[in-house]
């Protein structure tokens, strides 16, 4: 496992790579280290925050990903994958599409909750979701820097 952080508009951001695959990337208030040694996987996300964070809509190569989760959360991760750059989608949207997908029936609030667990914050787009009534809603790392991705993605 390789740790390491990159200093972004919105504050430190902690990345986590294991086995050539981008496990986490997280809004970290704790302390910073480094690992030492360089990482392909580490230095490209870097260089992709770097480029999103200056307005590029550039795709993250999700296949450098391996966020861990239950099936039902990841299917869910995956459907974040498709809200375009600057768009949103409320929390029904994506229950209803992932009702019709499996033949299911996961609420809205269902759904909130394997938003909200997402462990690869930006490349999956969590805050990219709000609540139907056009209301911002919850972030893991709060109103503020969701706000602010929010204002990134539509300037």
């Amino acid at each position: 496992m390789t740790s390491a952080f990159f200093l972004s508009p919105l504050g430190y951001i902690r990345l986590g790579e294991d086995r050539g695959k981008l496990t986490s990337l997280s809004f970290s208030g704790g302390s910073i280290f480094e690992t030492p040694k360089k990482n392909e996987v580490i230095e490209y996300t870097k260089n992709w925050l770097k480029s999103y964070f200056s307005g590029s809509k550039d795709p993250f190569d999700i296949s450098l990903t391996d966020p861990a989760g239950t099936d039902f959360q990841k299917e869910i991760w995956r459907i974040l994958l498709e809200i375009p750059y600057g768009s949103t989608v409320s929390y029904a949207h994506v229950a209803r599409v992932y009702n019709e997908r499996f033949d299911a029936s996961a609420s809205p609030r269902a759904v909130g909750g394997a938003v909200g667990k997402n462990p690869i914050a930006i490349v999956i787009p969590c805050h990219r979701v709000v609540c139907s009534d056009g209301s911002q809603g919850g972030f893991a790392y709060g109103p503020e820097i969701k706000r602010r991705l929010l204002e990134l993605e539509r300037s």
